[in-house]
């Protein structure tokens, strides 16, 4: 019988698995995550913390993955208790601090920001977040100054340069935009976005033939129905170079393209410029749009150009005060605008 008992206990054996420890549901969720599955991903950490709670890698790592499936509620918690842990742990500030901001709470994330670099003063991404919590908060010197920092020992992060691009834009170094543009470009040529961008740059310094040349670049890399603002820009370069009859026809021929399109606000501005809607139309009120204050500048802004071109300075430049004052200053109507009232005398901010 003994003999019996023993060679059933040997065949049980080899099917009898062993437990997975911590380490493994670590390196299975860092293998999830390197995969963009963020919920098996959680899942394994999750499982990890339940084999060991005070598994710090863990709770930064699925905090982690909790912020990118929008948990910031959970992202939160993860790090906090990371910093039970681990008070002097940088990264989980800088996370925990990228999930404030995500949840719209930018003292909470400026706070931990300035504790992770009180730790490591040279930590490029608490710098670089805390310099877009700024530029969302409208302190823009104080966003370039951190990207600035970020890029002295680090002169190729295009993230900090296409950022910082932006912020200088605001500001009205438009040089200095059109440069940090340029060096993205140079390492990313198919940017579209940093291509728009320059773009604008360039406008502001009323560069014409070079805006041209990069919203016709846009053109050539995006399907029709993306190409509105590269075509309402380009309307705008080619009534400054003396064209606007051949850019009515051509926004008039564009509009025809998109008319089965999906319906987009912003082809509201391209009716407008192509005489298929009157400037009472697109300027009136509408409640149906999100970001409302923003969508009233670019048609403020968009009716001012066509005061401009008939021309009837008084009414272009009613028109883009009131853009100026409605829209957020990032926007590129509100930029522009911006440069057009210097051109006519008036001191915009």
């Amino acid at each position: 019988m003994k003999a019996i008992t023993l060679g059933l206990l040997s065949l049980l054996l080899p099917f009898i698995a062993a437990a997975q420890t911590a380490a493994d549901l670590d390196a299975q969720g860092d293998a999830a995550k390197a995969q963009k599955n963020f919920t098996a991903a959680q899942a394994d950490y999750t499982q990890a913390l339940a084999a060991n709670p005070k598994d710090l890698r863990a709770l930064i790592a699925r905090g982690t993955v909790r912020a990118k499936l929008g948990d910031n509620t959970g992202a939160i918690a993860d790090d906090t208790a990371a910093l039970a842990l681990d008070p002097k742990n940088v990264v989980a500030f800088t996370n925990r601090g990228n999930a404030r901001a995500a949840a719209h709470d930018f003292p909470g994330a400026i706070a931990d920001y300035n504790r992770a670099l009180a730790l490591d003063p040279q930590h490029a991404a608490a710098l670089l977040n805390r310099g877009n919590v700024e530029n969302e908060q409208r302190n823009y010197r104080a966003a370039l100054a951190d990207y600035n920092a970020v890029l002295t020992p680090h002169p190729n992060d295009l993230l900090a340069l296409y950022n910082r691009a932006g912020a200088r834009c605001v500001t009205g170094d438009y040089a200095g935009a059109e440069a940090d543009y340029s060096r993205v470009l140079a390492a990313q040529p198919g940017d579209v976005r940093a291509l728009l961008n320059r773009a604008i740059a360039r406008m502001a310094q009323r560069d014409w033939s070079g805006a041209r040349l990069d919203l016709e670049g846009c053109i050539a890399q995006l399907p029709v129905e993306k190409q509105i603002y590269p075509r309402l820009y380009l309307w705008i370069v080619a009534m400054k170079e003396g064209r606007e009859p051949e850019a009515t026809r051509d926004i008039k021929a564009y509009h025809e393209q998109i008319a089965h399109a999906p319906w987009m606000p912003s082809s509201r501005n391209v009716a407008f410029l192509a005489g298929d809607m009157t400037e009472s139309q697109l300027t009136a009120p509408s409640m149906t749009f999100p970001d409302m204050k923003n969508h009233e500048a670019k048609a403020n802004f968009f009716a001012a150009m066509r005061h401009e071109a008939t021309p009837d300075p008084v009414g272009a430049r009613a028109r883009f005060e009131k853009c100026s004052a409605l829209g957020d200053p990032k926007l590129h109507e509100v930029i522009l605008a911006r440069e057009e009232l210097k051109q006519m005398g008036a001191h915009a901010e």
